[in-house]
C-alpha cells in the first residue's frame, strides 16, 4: 500500500460505511471499539467518544471482558471515575423522584405564603399518587444488578410529562431581568420583572440546591388574585346562584385564562399528567380559593423536577446511536486522555440541551 495512504482513514471509512461503530447494547464491540480508537497511530475521536459514552452505560458488562485489558490504563480510570460519577446521579435523582421530595427549599427560602406551601405539599402528595397508578407502584420495582429503579424510558417519559406541564404554564414573555442584576448568597439575584421577589427568591434556591443553571423563562402565568377578581365587579347573587357558587366559577376561569391552551399542541393538551393536573387543580382551588397563591406554590415543585430531570435526560451531543436502555450522559472531563488540537472539542450533555432550554426555540 502506498505510503501516502492513511490506513487509519480507511479502516474508519470501513467501518462507518457498514455500520460496524455502532456499539450500542454490546460490551464487547464496545470495549474492542475504546481500545482501538486510542491508539497512537489512530486517535478517532468520534469513535474514542462513543465508545467511551456506551461503555460507562454498560460498565458492569464491560469491566470483566478480555477486550477491557487492551484499553488503556488512563482510559480505564476515566471509565470508572465516569461511571461512579454517573451512579452518584441517578441516586440523587431517585432520591428526589422517589416521594417528589424537595420539601428543603422551602428550609431555606424566605417564602411568606402558607397557602403556597400547603399547594406545594398537596401536588406532591397528588404526582405520587398518580404514578403509582400509572405504574402500579411508586418508585417502580429495580431493575438490574445496580439496584436502580431510574432507567431513561422513565426519564424520558417523565420529562414528556413535566415538559409539557411546563409548556402550558410558563410565562413565554417574562425571563430573568439582567439589568436589575445583584449580588446575594454569593450568587447572581435577578429581580423578576413585575416585582413579585417571593417566586424569583424560591427559584433562586432550587437552583443552588441542585446545582442547575437558570432556565431562561422560569416563571408561570399566575391568575389574578381573589381581591383583584373582585375588583370593580362585586358579586351579585342571582336565582339559584350563592357568592359562594359565583366566586368559584371565577376563580376557575381566571386559572384557565392563565395557561397557554391557546399556543400548545394537541400532544401537550392530551398528556395524561396535564389533564390529571388540571383535574387536581380544579378541585383544590374550590377549597384553598386564593388561586395566585396556588399556582405559586404548584409551579415551585414542577420547576424543582424539572431541573432535576434536566441533569438525566440529556445525551451526549454527537453520538450515533442512542437506542439504548442505558444512559449516555457520562461525565467527559479531562477526556480523551490525549492532547486535543485546537479544532476538536468534546460538548458535554447539558441540562441547556434539555426541553425548557430549547421549547422557546419554537414559541
Amino acid at each position: 500500500m502506498p505510503q501516502e495512504v492513511d490506513c487509519a482513514e480507511l479502516i474508519i471509512r470501513y467501518l462507518t460505511s457498514g455500520r460496524l461503530h455502532n456499539v450500542a447494547n454490546n460490551p464487547a464491540a464496545g470495549a474492542g471499539l475504546f481500545a482501538w480508537t486510542e491508539n497512537s497511530g489512530i486517535r478517532w475521536l468520534e469513535g474514542w467518544r462513543e465508545a467511551f459514552v456506551h461503555c460507562v452505560g454498560m460498565y458492569d458488562s464491560v469491566r470483566g471482558l478480555p477486550e477491557a485489558r487492551d484499553i488503556s490504563h488512563g482510559s480505564r480510570m476515566l471509565l470508572e471515575r465516569s461511571h461512579v460519577e454517573l451512579q452518584a446521579r441517578i441516586e440523587a435523582c431517585e432520591a428526589r423522584l422517589s416521594a417528589f421530595n424537595f420539601n428543603d427549599i422551602w428550609l431555606t427560602s424566605a417564602w411568606p405564603s402558607t397557602l403556597s406551601h400547603r399547594a406545594f405539599d398537596r401536588l406532591q402528595h397528588f404526582l405520587t399518587h398518580y404514578y403509582q397508578k400509572t405504574y402500579k407502584c411508586w418508585p417502580p420495582a429495580a431493575h438490574g444488578s445496580n439496584d436502580r429503579w431510574l432507567t431513561k424510558e422513565l426519564v424520558q417519559r417523565l420529562q414528556l410529562d413535566f415538559g409539557s406541564l411546563y409548556d402550558l404554564y410558563v410565562d413565554r414573555r417574562r425571563g430573568w431581568d439582567e439589568s436589575s442584576e445583584h449580588k446575594t448568597r454569593g450568587d447572581v439575584y435577578m429581580k423578576s420583572l413585575d416585582g413579585d421577589n417571593s417566586v424569583t427568591e424560591a427559584l433562586i434556591t432550587v437552583d443552588q440546591k441542585l446545582r442547575c443553571p437558570r432556565m431562561p423563562h422560569p416563571y408561570p402565568l399566575l391568575p389574578a388574585t381573589t381581591t383583584e377578581i373582585l375588583e370593580g365587579n362585586p358579586l351579585k347573587p342571582k336565582i339559584f346562584s350563592t357568592k359562594a357558587k359565583m366566586m368559584e366559577k371565577r376563580v376557575l376561569h381566571a386559572c384557565l385564562e392563565s395557561t397557554n391552551s391557546l399556543h400548545v399542541g394537541a400532544e401537550t393538551a392530551s398528556n395524561g399528567l396535564v389533564e390529571a393536573f388540571l383535574r387536581f387543580e380544579k378541585t383544590d382551588l374550590v377549597s384553598e380559593g386564593n388561586p395566585r397563591e396556588f399556582r405559586q406554590g404548584c409551579w415551585i415543585l414542577i420547576y424543582s423536577i424539572l431541573q432535576m430531570l434536566a441533569t438525566m435526560s440529556v445525551d451526549t451531543p454527537g453520538l450515533w446511536f442512542k437506542d439504548v436502555p442505558y444512559f449516555l450522559n457520562p461525565r467527559l472531563d479531562a477526556c480523551p486522555p490525549w492532547h486535543l488540537k485546537a479544532e476538536q472539542t468534546l460538548e458535554k450533555a447539558s441540562p441547556m440541551l434539555s426541553h425548557c432550554w430549547t421549547a422557546p426555540m419554537s414559541w
